[in-house]
């Protein structure tokens, strides 16, 4: 009776369906229920990429009407369902309680869209004290990266992963002008931070290095299996976008693809974001002659994208959209100006919004694997 409480003679499998429908930021209070719990939770975390796909990290805030943000939540969530139609939004995404907490009184902090490996790099504020750093959900632990130059809004941060030397990278990109002040320079300027163990005492390595400089204006980037993709544009290209791919571990640099969004299409915002396996790209097209549009297009080799589809007759109050989860109906959930929630179907065009604007600002992605070694070994490598 006792074996049976603690879970010992459970198949693996029995143990691994119940575990698929616990929220994971429980499972850090079920490794100390016993070791044979923490036993199965470390298993478990080894095989998570592969069987579960409804991770994902949601953080929230409440916009005033003088542009303060209160009441700041973070909390992981599940999906429960393949279909839309069985799935509660409101009470999932909007009323839910925060369930990850952080270290210190820290009123403000923000979620980057994009993870790598269950890793998001967020930032954390408190009165006139701002934090960057990568925070690791199972283990609650932050590793702030050394400050820039510059203020941290001005660099696009990405983390990426070599799955060869098993370390972590953080890249960021800013535009030259922040730095030299010259506002004919289109260019960008990207650097790269590599990390050490805790064990180590020379921190020198952990220092932000100067790597490309690139002759476009670079807007935001994505990672997918050991390559961070950037997307950017020139000047006097206003209907096309440059795909840029990084090799994380050797940190070289090429000209992966340029998308040609068609004539008279100009985008007023241009975003990449990691999404149902694969890298995606999403255009806000703002013609002068019909109503505005949203292409999305879908990396499906490194040098060959193609655009998937095109969501048309947008309303004039929608200014950016963020891909979240594909169902196995045709649904995918989307998120429109950070705020309030969408159903679009790309067989049959129809757009569904599901939640009404509430004046939050929310920020998601997808955790794929649990991690609960040391962070900072992690990051270098030694911890898997």
């Amino acid at each position: 009776m006792e074996n049976m409480k603690l879970g010992r003679g459970l198949p693996h499998h029995i143990v691994r369906e119940i575990l698929r429908w616990v929220v994971i930021s429980n499972f850090p209070n079920l490794r100390v229920v016993s070791k044979t719990w923490n036993l199965f939770i470390l298993d478990y975390a080894h095989e998570f990429s592969s069987t579960n796909a409804n991770a994902f990290l949601l953080s929230t805030c409440d916009r005033t009407p003088n542009n303060k943000d209160l009441n700041h939540k973070m909390h992981c969530i599940r999906f429960d369902t393949t279909t839309h139609l069985d799935f509660d939004l409101e009470s999932e995404w909007t009323t839910k309680s925060p369930s990850l907490s952080f270290d210190g009184d820290w009123p403000f902090i923000s979620l980057v869209d994009n993870s790598c490996n269950g890793l998001v790099f967020i930032c954390k504020c408190a009165f006139f004290t701002r934090c960057d750093g990568i925070f690791n959900p199972m283990t609650n632990e932050f590793f702030q990266i050394p400050r820039g130059e510059l203020d941290g809004d001005i660099y696009s941060y990405e983390l990426g992963f070599s799955p060869t030397t098993k370390q972590y990278k953080l890249f960021r990109v800013t535009e030259s002008f922040f730095l030299d002040g010259d506002a004919d320079n289109n260019s960008s300027i990207m650097d790269v931070l590599t990390f050490t163990r805790r064990s180590e005492t020379n921190h020198n390595h952990s220092q932000w290095r100067r790597l490309h400089s690139l002759p476009l204006r670079i807007h935001n980037g994505a990672y997918l299996n050991g390559v961070i993709y950037w997307i950017g544009t020139k000047e006097d290209k206003e209907n096309e976008y440059i795909i840029y791919a990084v090799n994380v571990e050797t940190e070289l640099i090429e000209l992966s693809f340029i998308l040609d969004l068609g004539p008279c299409s100009t985008s007023s915002h241009a975003s990449l974001k990691q999404f149902n396996s694969s890298v995606y790209a999403t255009f806000f097209i703002n013609p002068k002659t019909y109503n505005s549009s949203i292409q999305v297009w879908r990396m499906q080799e490194k040098d060959l994208w193609i655009r998937e589809f095109v969501i048309v007759d947008i309303p004039i109050n929608w200014s950016s959209l963020t891909l979240i989860k594909a169902f196995e109906d045709g649904e995918i959930l989307c998120m429109i100006n950070l705020d309030f929630f969408c159903w679009y179907n790309s067989f049959t065009g129809r757009k569904k919004i599901v939640t009404k604007n509430q004046k939050k600002d929310r920020r998601v992605c997808q955790i794929e694997y649990l991690n609960f070694g040391l962070l900072q070994n992690i990051l270098a490598g030694e911890e898997t």
